[in-house]
């Protein structure tokens, strides 16, 4: 083959290539010329040498201010060419006066892909690109503070102030764990209240029978009838034997009415409940008097008593909640007024949402 056919020249500089070169079909002499040709001369920039104009166009940009990313953006290049020049040579090397992008605040030492001082830094950054703006403090109306502080510093709660000034309870707390500790707080004296236990309580302290009786005939005496809970319209769950005696008889306020302590069947018939008087209690239950038993569960009372010739049977159903009753280690009937009994039946527990709360002003 003649030897001018299989003559080539690099591409770059012009000089012939070898024939090893020619038959595996470089188009370079050398991989200098290589490099020149695809990335472009060498460039010394400072202490910097890199090949390519859009390079050194890159680090000059981050050099005044621009991100990685935002360099690479306005050349056109890939941000992964920056970043590896970046590896290669030193953050501190390419820019030295590197600081941070929220606080301005110098990253002398820093790692070479730092671009915050701290976390917060980063965070708020974070919150300024998601959003578009950065976070507005709260307005505080001092006025309103001040007023809720020197109420705070006069003894009075963080719940009251925030509902006197129309303030947030947190905001009322945070105030105070902030500034409370300014001044000494008084000790404002709260209303003196006689300290009254339930009847249900007191009479489960009883340890007698007689010690029980008494405390109910005493609740009975001195309770008012305008403090007494409302009895309602319904027959299954308020039904008073007294009541019902009274429609039979004028002569129910005088009987006796005895409570059986011990929990029994709560809806057997008259036959069970005279047995229990028979075996039990050792009365005759046909003298008239008024025997009434209560369920095991405490929700309902069976009342039986003898009317002209005539078993009376009486029952009263708890809806909700149970009635006082009297402990099962007593012994016999307990003896109870006709007061004494119309309280045992309405009793009721006085629930939180019927308790009203007075709203003070402010002095």
């Amino acid at each position: 083959m003649a030897e001018d056919t299989v003559r080539k020249d690099c591409l770059y500089c012009g000089a012939p290539l070898k024939r090893h070169q020619i038959l595996d079909h470089y188009q370079y002499c050398s991989k200098a010329c290589y490099y020149a040709a695809r990335y472009g001369e060498k460039i010394t920039w400072g202490n910097i040498t890199v090949r390519g104009a859009k390079r050194v166009e890159a680090l000059k940009l981050c050099r005044d201010g621009m991100t990685q990313r935002e360099a690479a953006e306005t050349l056109g290049i890939h941000h992964s060419v920056i970043a590896r020049l970046f590896i290669k040579h030193g953050a501190d090397v390419i820019v030295p006066e590197r600081a941070c992008a929220a606080c301005g605040k110098s990253l002398a030492g820093f790692r070479n892909g730092s671009k915050y001082c701290s976390k917060e830094c980063e965070y708020k950054m974070l919150y300024s690109r998601t959003y578009g703006r950065k976070p507005v403090p709260m307005d505080i109306d001092l006025e309103v503070r001040q007023l809720a502080l020197d109420l705070y510093w006069e003894g009075y709660d963080s719940g009251f102030i925030s509902r006197s000034l129309n303030v947030l309870p947190k905001t009322v707390r945070s105030w105070v764990h902030r500034y409370g500790f300014a001044k000494e707080r008084k000790i404002r004296p709260r209303e003196i209240r006689p300290h009254v236990r339930s009847l249900r309580l007191r009479l489960n302290e009883a340890e007698t029978s007689e010690e029980w009786t008494g405390i109910l005939e005493a609740a009975a005496e001195t309770n008012d009838g305008s403090k007494m809970p409302r009895e309602t319209e319904t027959s299954a769950e308020w039904r008073s034997l007294l009541e019902t005696a009274a429609e039979t008889n004028d002569e129910s306020s005088t009987s006796i009415i005895r409570l059986f302590p011990a929990g029994v069947y709560g809806h057997a018939e008259w036959g069970y409940y005279a047995g229990i008087v028979i075996d039990f209690l050792k009365m005759n239950p046909f003298n008239g008097d008024i025997f009434v038993f209560c369920n095991l569960l405490h929700n309902t009372i069976t009342a039986i008593t003898w009317r002209n010739d005539t078993f009376i049977l009486t029952r009263a159903q708890k809806v909700s909640g149970t009635y006082i009753w009297p402990p099962e280690n007593t012994q016999g009937s307990m003896l109870v007024s006709n007061g004494a009994f119309r309280l045992l039946l309405s009793y009721q527990k006085q629930k939180p949402c019927q308790k009203v709360k007075k709203r003070l002003e402010i002095p």
